[in-house]
């Protein structure tokens, strides 16, 4: 509630009671320093706030008083302004008549007593203490001294200029107008703090502090800088008013306040008051008769008048000071009536409603005196109530504008405002859903989201099997994302090939319509790779086929596809390709295996690839390179798939038998060109040569057989004669082209026999000047060889030159004539030029003195012949000559000397100057020989022998007129001309344009365009006028010419303000004048001086809101008013109204123009507009795992709404919906930026949701959609099963599984062998041969959920037994010594030995020799000696190669025959061996004891063997041995 009577009874009561408490203590707090802030009273020892109802400012300037702070320029701020209080409300309907010393001594109810908040908390602004000190005693002079905290300090005069002053004044509570700043302490020195430098005021500023400078205390300044004031004496004031704007007028004079009479007080003095106050004027009222109460000060003025366009008091009119025959009942006072500023809402937001409730909401604006209120719609008329009732309210309302105006009924200016109705409900049924089978325990539920009702949504998903009525929830509840946008599910842990129902739900907290339909969905598996039988198909012989089985495992089964093929799905898995021809290879062939329950598909695909015999060579050719070397050409053609070669043979005419090229040439590439070089062949001789192109399949056939024949010549072409080129004109050429060949060459001419002959003779005949500069080529070939070789000559024709052309005379002066011509083609030698002339009376030609030189053909030649006769006429000619002789001359020109004109003259001598109306006879004077003839132009324009010029009448429209006479010389053509400029005088023009334009109230401009003079200097006279009198008063000065066409504006001053008037402008020369102007009227006017508008800075706007902007500008007579954009024509209405602002209206540019409709001077002013929003959704949202416990996300940043947004991420785990914050508020970096942050310290093998949120000081559309991510692990490394699967036996084969540890679990690809990624880890090589060793082998794990991959490799070694030793041969030694040698072989990859056998003939019993022979390397040669043989005995030995893997077979058995004992062998003693030297071979040591152990078991194998030989049992001896 507000005051009522209660509260005023109850005031009188306390009013005693309450001024005898103890005075209290009084602060300001929450204020930006120390002389503002929420108001707070000590009472009972705890600090409480007061209550803004009925608080004015009376009462701020006793809150002010009894803080030490000046009174004056007080003012309250309500609606907790500094903050709200978190104490008690000690005050409430506190009313004081401002001269108060405490707010004790001021009326209200009592402490605690009040029916408020603390959003009602009162909040106060002090002047701060301000001075002017040294001004000799007078109080509105001085130097400027400021109070802060207590201690008083100066102000530089650094850009201290008549603003600052103003200000300054204002706070002492003087005028603002006429302000003068006094720099150079002209007041003297100050001490103390220097508080204020470059202080950079506007002047309408109401405390020093609001004005732009250096922060207090910053200066650089030393006190003989201080700045001082003088003010003008008469301040003004209103008091004892509701408000600031209102109150009984006091002045200030002498010191003193005091009343203002309300004697001849009107409207035009009450908006100077309040103008003076800077407080809006243009609807001030006038209260008489002490309607703010008596003063009790002096009645100060009495009948003081203002026009209204004053600035202050004191530029209006008065007679004297003190009055002493009016009473203070007549005090006068002044309502500076505001508002309404703007329109508020209580409740403040009100457009929020559910659907079926009703709403009251009140219109807010502060209007003096009281608004009038309407609804739009609602109560279209104005009235005092401001509010709008809406009962039972339904969704169809929802978007509803609802407008409130209010309107001031003293001022007639309104302010509107308007709220959106938004209406809410339960959300609606989500629409679009659908299921699908992702694996064989998973599905996913998708749906699209609708209307939410206006509150946030959510959605539950059930499920259910078809054997049970029970439905499942679905373990999380799915937040909302926006109206359209389409929601996504998984549901795991289902049963495999099962059929489920589904159905979505959507809520928020208003409840929820229905369920979804059910969709029906059956949980399949497969497949989940696709291969092929046989596993690697595509390597075929030109002519095969084949038969390809795909291989994939389905429940319910697979369909098929091939492509190229079957493009249909059936049940057949079998691609059948017959006859495959070449054409096919590279050709792939893609399998897909499609499950029909969850139309899962996987593919797989290989490539042919065709092998043949390789492309016969083609473009095959030959050339002979010099007498006894050919080069061959070929391009090679398709390898048939398999490395090709090349064979070049050639065989001479005279035999059958084909020699191979020397080298074999290997394959380049298709389509490569190759070319060998034979040489050492026979010169001048016939040869075929063919190639032949093979690879390991063989070869096609050979090319065709290409002859070529070994030649010489030719090496160069040169002519008989040498230099056959020069020749004159009409004569004749025979030239030989010659050339040496074996065989004889064939010859070509171009231009002449462009085809290869025999003959080598070029023939011109009768050759003329058309043929010169062309050139001749002859061209020499082998016919063997196809060599050959190029010569040519060029052409010179030369004869006599050209007769000169365009020849032409002129008489230069009575005794020279000049001759010209043009130079011709000089026939091709240098020509020159004779000039001839003579006279009528004679036909003796005579020389001119000099002979001419050729300057080029073309040229133009002028030469002058001196010294004839005077008006004689003669005949000239001209002769071109070179050293061939010369043509004719040219035709004879015939020319005449004579004399004149050299000037011409008129008569009169000047004739041009005449008066208007008058005649003119003009005589055109020349001399010539023979007579001149005469043109005039304008006039006569044919030459004629009259020189006479007639003009008659003349008026000044022929003024200006330019008339030319020409004489001519009718012998030497000869011409000259005069002119004159006719000029026309008379009376000036009436000035044209003239315009008249109020300058200020008491100086209107005069604009007039002069006009043609009439000939002679003119003046001008301007006169003037009121309505009211017919007396036209001359202006002050003549105004002199200066110029046809030029502006003339002058100034008449000291009018009277407010008045209408006549001008008018009169042009006058020596002749006399025509007539005044038309008269012209003006009207006085004032403004406008400035625009601003209301609010004062209206461009900052929320996307959403309306504005209206007033356009504010002070004008006698009232202005008019344009927007642009808006209302471009101009009215009395200037609001500008914007509704609904969009951001596409942000930056556009508003400019209001107030024009005076009485002077036309306008003034405009713009603001641009900026509309801030929410900032949009981050896009391209992505998530990745980093680690088993990090993920990384990534967004990309959208427009920012016009603030700076923030980003908030998210993240939850699947099991739990509360959202965790990422510890960081990411900034932003720019639109279209991507930001990445790392989220740390998550659960390993957790699935997590992640979501990112934009947000600025306007707040935040929406969350991005939720993102999936689940933390992986692995794989770490790579391994193998069997760990080291690299070492085989050539034949076996090999399973090796590739080990990784993954979660979810890793896929597997092997190169080579299987390249794509699939779950199966295992390697299988099957009969692996010895080509595939060295071979390397790298399995990739790869985790499917965080994308890392692992690899490994190793390396194929293939053994086997070593091969079977080679080169065994033997020699007999002794008669009991035989040497047994051979070459050691491969040992097939693991270290080998060799056993020694022999035995004699009579017998089958193989011995061992007593050492096992270690290996040395591959084909090293080992020897080793048999002793203690049989003399004179046959004998056959053999060696054995055995590994641990076993052996291959003995070598083939050689024989020896040992030697009889009394044979002298061929040997010298080295070679036998001592048997001091036998003896470690035959006793041995510790290893001979081993060797001697590993002989017995070698030989126990070895006999078994011998007994059978059968190939079976010898592989399990092998087997054995291993």
């Amino acid at each position: 509630m507000r005051h009522s009577v209660y509260w005023w009874i109850l005031l009188l009561c306390l009013r005693s009671v309450v001024s005898g408490l103890d005075t209290s203590s009084v602060r300001l707090v929450n204020g930006s320093n120390d002389h503002e802030g929420r108001v707070e009273i000590l009472h009972d020892g705890q600090w409480g706030s007061i209550c803004d109802d009925e608080f004015n400012d009376n009462g701020a300037q006793v809150v002010c008083r009894s803080l030490g702070f000046q009174s004056f320029n007080a003012n309250f701020y309500r609606q907790a302004h500094f903050g709200q209080s978190t104490g008690p409300i000690w005050l409430a309907n506190v009313n004081c008549m401002g001269s108060e010393q405490n707010l004790d001594q001021c009326s209200f109810p009592g402490w605690g007593i009040h029916d408020c908040v603390h959003r009602e908390d009162v909040g106060v602004r002090c002047q701060m203490s301000v001075r002017l000190v040294s001004g000799s005693g007078i109080s509105s002079q001085g130097r400027v001294e400021i109070q802060i905290n207590g201690t008083w300090g100066t102000v530089c005069d650094n850009g201290f200029n008549s603003k600052d002053a103003a200000v300054i004044c204002a706070m002492m509570g003087f005028s603002r107008y006429g302000a003068r700043a006094i720099s150079e302490a002209g007041f003297g020195k100050g001490a103390g703090p220097i508080f204020f430098d470059d202080l950079a005021c506007k002047g309408n500023e109401l405390l020093i502090t609001d004005c732009p400078g250096n922060p207090v205390g910053d200066h650089k300044c030393q006190h003989n800088e201080d700045a001082g004031v003088i003010c003008q004496t008469t301040g003004v004031r209103l008091v004892n008013g509701a408000t600031r704007y209102e109150g009984r007028v006091e002045v200030f004079h002498d010191n003193r306040w005091g009343s203002v009479c309300d004697d001849g007080f009107h409207q035009k003095e009450a908006a100077v008051i309040c103008r003076s106050l800077s407080l809006p004027s243009h609807n001030a009222q006038v209260y008489g008769s002490g309607h703010f109460g008596r003063s009790v000060e002096p009645i100060l003025l009495k009948n003081f008048y203002c026009e209204g366009y004053e600035q202050h008091l004191d530029q209006c009119y008065f007679s004297s000071w003190y009055n002493s025959d009016c009473h203070h009942g007549n005090d006068v006072g002044v309502s500076c009536q505001f508002g309404p500023d703007s329109v508020t809402f209580s409740p403040p937001t009100p457009g929020l409603v559910l659907e079926g409730e009703s709403l009251n909401i009140t219109c807010v604006a502060e209007c003096h005196p009281p608004c009038s209120y309407f609804w739009a719609p609602g109560s279209p008329h104005f009235t005092s109530r401001p509010v709008l009732t809406l009962s039972n309210i339904n969704m169809s309302q929802t978007g509803s504008t609802y407008t409130c105006t209010a309107k001031n009924i003293g001022s007639d200016t309104s302010r509107s405002n308007r709220f959106l109705l938004i209406v809410h409900s339960t959300p609606g049924i989500p629409s679009n859903i659908s299921t699908r089978n992702i694996s064989p325990t998973v599905v996913s539920v998708t749906w699209v989201e609708e209307f939410n009702g206006g509150a946030a949504q959510m959605f539950l998903v059930q499920y259910r099997g078809d054997a049970t009525s029970q439905w499942t929830n679905f373990t999380e509840i799915v937040s909302e994302r926006g109206m359209g946008i389409k929601h996504t599910i998984l549901i795991p842990d289902l049963h495999p090939k099962t059929r489920y129902l589904v159905r979505v739900l959507a809520f928020n907290k208003y409840g929820y319509k229905d369920y979804t339909e059910e969709h029906e969905i059956l949980t399949a598996v497969g497949p989940d790779l696709v291969s092929f039988s046989p596993p690697t198909p595509g390597l075929v012989l030109e002519g095969e086929s084949l038969n390809i089985t795909c291989l994939a495992e389905c429940h319910p089964p697979c369909s098929y596809s091939w492509a190229p093929g079957s493009p249909h799905f059936t049940s057949r898995p079998v691609l059948t390709l017959s006859n495959i021809n070449m054409s096919q290879t590279g050709s792939t062939y893609t399998c897909t295996a499609k499950n029909i329950g969850s139309d899962t598909s996987r593919s797989n695909k290989f490539l042919l690839i065709v092998h043949s015999t390789p492309g016969i060579p083609s473009n095959i050719s030959t050339r002979s390179i010099s007498p006894t070397a050919v080069s061959v050409t070929w391009v090679e053609e398709f390898n048939g798939g398999a490395a090709q070669m090349f064979l070049v043979q050639y065989r001479g005419y005279a035999t059958s038998q084909w020699t191979n090229f020397t080298e074999i040439v290997s394959e380049r590439g298709m389509g490569i060109k190759h070319t060998i070089l034979i040489p050492d062949l026979h010169p001048k001789t016939r040869y075929l040569v063919r190639v032949l192109a093979f690879s390991k399949y063989g070869y096609k056939d050979y090319t065709e057989e290409h002859e070529i024949l070994t030649a010489v010549g030719p090496d160069s072409v040169t002519f008989s004669p040498p230099t056959p080129g020069l020749v004159l004109e009409g004569e004749s050429l025979n030239i030989t082209c010659l050339a040496e060949c074996h065989p004889p060459c064939s010859y070509s001419w171009s231009p002449g026999s462009p085809h290869f002959t025999s003959r080598p003779v070029l023939t011109l005949s009768n050759i003329n000047m058309s043929q010169t500069g062309s050139t001749y080529t002859c061209t020499a070939k082998n016919i063997g060889s196809d060599a050959s070789r190029s010569n040519k000559f060029l052409l010179i024709v030369h004869s006599t030159p050209g007769t000169p052309s365009n020849i032409s005379t002129r008489s230069i002066s009575p005794t020279a004539v000049s001759v010209t011509w043009v130079e011709e083609f000089n026939g091709g030698a240098a020509q020159m030029f004779l000039v001839q002339y003579r006279g009528y009376a004679t036909s003796q030609w005579t020389n001119f003195t000099e002979i001419v030189s050729e300057r080029g053909m073309g040229i133009k030649h002028t030469i002058l012949i001196p010294d004839l006769h005077p008006k004689t006429r003669y005949l000239v000619r001209v002769l071109a000559f070179n050293k061939y002789g010369y043509k004719d001359y040219t035709e004879e020109h015939e020319i005449l000397t004579a004399v004149g004109p050299d000037s011409v003259t008129f008569s009169p001598p000047t004739p041009g100057l005449v008066v208007e109306g008058e005649s003119l006879n003009i005589t055109c004077l020349a001399e010539c020989h023979p007579p001149c003839s005469y043109s005039w132009s304008p006039g006569s324009p044919h030459f004629t022998s009259r020189p006479v010029l007639t003009l008659s009448n003349i008026n000044m429209s022929q003024t200006g007129s330019t008339y030319t006479c020409t004489a001519k010389n009718i012998a030497s053509d000869a011409s000259r001309s005069n002119k004159f400029l006719l000029i026309v005088h008379s009376t000036p023009g009436i000035p044209s344009n003239i315009s008249t334009r109020s300058i200020s109230p008491t100086t209107v401009s005069v604009t007039w365009v002069e006009e043609f003079n009439g000939g002679a200097a003119q003046m001008f006279l301007v006169q003037y006028r009121g309505y009211a009198t017919s007396q036209w008063t001359n202006f002050t000065e003549i105004v002199s010419e200066r110029g046809m066409g030029i502006k003339h504006t002058i100034l008449i001053l000291d009018l009277h303000p407010t008045t209408r008037y006549l001008v008018r402008v009169l042009a006058f020369n020596k002749y006399g004048y025509k007539d005044y102007t038309e008269e012209h009227k003006i009207l006085t006017a004032v403004g406008p001086d400035s625009v601003t508008f209301s609010p004062p800075t209206p461009g900052l706007v929320i996307e959403g809101e309306s504005l209206n902007i007033t356009c504010l500008a002070e004008c006698h007579p009232p202005c008019s008013y344009s927007w642009a954009p808006g209302s471009p024509h101009f009215t009395s209405r200037p609001v500008l109204t914007l509704s609904n602002i969009n951001m596409s209206q942000t930056g556009s540019t508003y400019t209001c123009t107030a024009k005076n409709i009485g002077s036309d001077t306008s003034r405009s002013n713009t603001f641009l507009l900026i509309v801030h929003s929410t900032p949009g959704i981050p896009s391209n949202i992505s998530t990745r795992s980093i680690s088993p416990t990090a993920v990384s996300v990534t967004w990309v940043e959208e427009f920012n709404g016009g603030a700076a947004q923030m980003f908030l991420v998210q993240y939850r785990g699947y099991a739990t919906s509360q959202w965790t914050n990422f510890t960081e508020i990411v900034s932003e970096r720019g639109m279209g930026i991507k930001h990445t942050i790392l989220i740390p310290d998550l659960h390993p093998k957790t699935g997590y949701l992640v979501r990112v949120l934009a947000f600025n000081k306007y707040g935040y559309k929406d969350y991005t959609e939720e993102h999936k991510i689940l933390t992986a692990v692995g794989p770490d490394s790579v391994t193998f099963s069997p760990p080291t699967p690299g070492l085989v036996v050539e034949g076996e084969s090999l399973n090796i599984t590739c080990l990784a540890e993954c979660h979810p679990p890793c896929s597997y690809s092997w190169a080579p062998g299987s390249p794509h990624f699939t779950s199966r880890p295992v390697l299988t090589l099957s009969n692996i041969n010895m080509s595939q060793t060295g071979s390397t082998y790298t399995c990739t794990a790869k985790n499917i959920g965080s994308d890392t991959s692992r690899s490994n490799k190793f390396l194929l070694i293939v053994h086997s037994t070593p091969s079977i030793p080679s080169n065994v041969s033997t020699h007999c030694i002794s008669p009991t010594v035989v040497s047994i040698t051979w070459v050691e072989e491969f040992n097939g990859g693991s270290a080998q030995m060799f056993l020694v056998q022999y035995g004699g003939n009579a017998t089958s019993q193989w011995t061992n020799f007593t050492e096992i022979v270690s290996e040395r390397g591959i084909d090293t040669k080992h020897t080793i000696w048999i002793l203690d043989l049989h003399p004179k005995t046959r004998y056959l030995v053999r060696v054995l190669a055995f590994n641990k893997y076993g052996y291959k077979d003995f070598t083939e058995e050689q024989e020896i025959l040992t030697a009889e004992a009394s044979d002298r062998l061929n040997v010298s003693t080295a070679t036998v061996p001592n048997k001091l030297d036998m003896l470690p071979v035959a006793i041995g040591s510790v290893s001979g004891l081993i060797i001697l152990i590993l002989l017995l078991v070698v030989g126990i194998l070895v006999s078994r063997r011998s007994n059978n030989n059968d190939t079976t049992r010898r592989k399990d001896l092998t087997l054995q041995s291993r």
